[in-house]
């Protein structure tokens, strides 16, 4: 939903960057415009059930920060089932392409679950060299004894 959000430029809305006290009279109207605009995305993306604690909001941010406390949280099981799947990934008959590919999309769900530093930091960088470092081993470790 953040991409779409990001996408359409209205990130600042739920970010809590784009204020209402910000813009001046002559704005505010428009400022309500765009935020009843991500609102409404907002409501047409979670389950009807989710909705009637939303509908009394007039504001995108105070929405999107209620979402984010529900439902933004690691789940260590599904971590533990990710890893697991990783770990006892195996070529076995696949091509080495296909066992890769089969490969690639635990490990982006496992990443995006992991705390990622400043972008511009040295330990950000370790960080990233580390986790590739920790992909090809496991890439290594599922593929054929022949390789």
């Amino acid at each position: 939903m953040r991409i779409v959000i990001l996408s359409r430029n209205k990130l600042g809305f739920i970010d809590d960057t784009c204020k209402k006290e910000n813009y001046g009279i002559n704005l505010v109207d428009l400022w309500e415009c765009c935020n009843a605009i991500v609102l409404s995305w907002l409501m047409n993306c979670v389950s009807p059930k989710l909705l009637s604690g939303m509908v009394y909001s007039s504001n995108a941010s105070a929405i999107w920060d209620d979402l984010k406390e529900r439902f933004d949280k690691v789940d260590c099981s599904r971590s533990f089932q990710i890893h697991k799947e990783i770990t006892f990934a195996s070529q076995g008959t696949s091509l080495i392409s296909t066992y890769f590919s089969k490969l690639r999309v635990p490990w982006a769900e496992f990443y995006s679950l992991a705390p990622i530093l400043g972008y511009d930091c040295a330990k950000s960088r370790e960080f990233v060299q580390f986790m590739e470092r920790q992909k090809l081993l496991q890439f290594l470790m599922g593929l054929n004894e022949s390789y």
